[in-house]
């Protein structure tokens, strides 16, 4: 699978990401807001929905030099 960047981690960008993980997909996600970047690390990406529930971690950082970029 592939390697996949959300920049700006908001309702959307975690739901798609959320789904994206869960495919197999390796996800990464930028944000400048520390704090938020610290939560998704401990806590990753929960998705609560009538029929499934599922949790996965991503890849966060403030920092977009450390996405790994593939040439």
């Amino acid at each position: 699978m592939g390697t996949v960047a959300i920049i700006g981690p908001g309702a959307m960008g975690c739901l798609f990401g959320a789904f994206l993980a869960r495919a197999g997909h390796r996800v990464w996600m930028i944000d400048h807001h520390a704090e938020r970047v610290d939560r998704l690390r401990s806590t990753g990406l929960a998705v609560e929905q009538d029929t499934d529930n599922f949790q996965v971690s991503v890849n966060v950082t403030t920092d977009p030099s450390t996405f790994p970029i593939q040439t």
